[in-house]
């Protein structure tokens, strides 16, 4: 019902996610030349007044999130609906609100596409999570095809997604014709672009 009601809202208001993530890059735009005056001072008054508005907008949702959670079971689901949205997402990310951990982020983002792995012939481990770096082992039928290049895309994606601090992801094969040898963690691309990160 939340979710239905949350696409309408933005439907009506002219919303979606690729605004908002033109917005994000027009932001981290505006940070990078801060970092470029050439008065140091200026560029540290800068950061500082957005470090402010972020504190007080932190503040504002933090407030909004536990009155709406004293409302029972319906403000519980209000708030399920704006976790699993990517927008809120990723603004309570950005102020240290998200109500799940690292791990469990990740853990959710593999969820999500087991049953395309599963489809075929394929699974996901997750070995570790923490300190955004990912290890995970891949079970089954990968190899350079495209079909299995496309999978492994997929996997980092959701990872992106759900846990846009990941900075590092690491993999090792584990495909039954390789004989039984210790498999080597390899990355598997970088980190996309995502909420912009300040420097205090």
């Amino acid at each position: 019902m939340f979710d239905a009601a949350v696409t309408r809202m933005e439907k009506k208001m002219g919303l979606n996610r690729r605004d908002f993530e033109d917005l994000l890059k027009r932001l981290e735009v505006s940070l990078r030349q801060v970092d470029g005056y050439a008065d140091p001072g200026a560029s540290a008054h800068t950061r500082g007044i957005v470090h402010t508005l972020l504190d007080l907008h932190g503040y504002a949702l933090e407030r909004l999130f536990k009155l709406v959670e004293a409302t029972g079971a319906a403000g519980k689901a209000a708030l399920e609906a704006c976790r699993r949205d990517d927008t809120v997402s990723g603004l309570l990310l950005l102020h240290g609100l998200h109500p799940m951990d690292y791990e469990a982020r990740v853990r959710q983002a593999l969820d999500d596409v087991r049953p395309v792995l599963y489809e075929r012939g394929s699974s996901v481990d997750l070995m570790h999570a923490d300190a955004g770096v990912v290890r995970l082992r891949l079970n089954g039928s990968f190899n350079s095809c495209p079909s299995s290049v496309n999978m492994q895309q997929s996997i980092e994606e959701a990872i992106f997604a759900d846990a846009p601090e990941t900075t590092r992801i690491e993999v090792e094969y584990n495909q039954s014709p390789v004989a039984n040898e210790p498999a080597s963690p390899q990355p598997i691309g970088p980190k996309r672009a995502g909420l912009p990160v300040l420097m205090s």
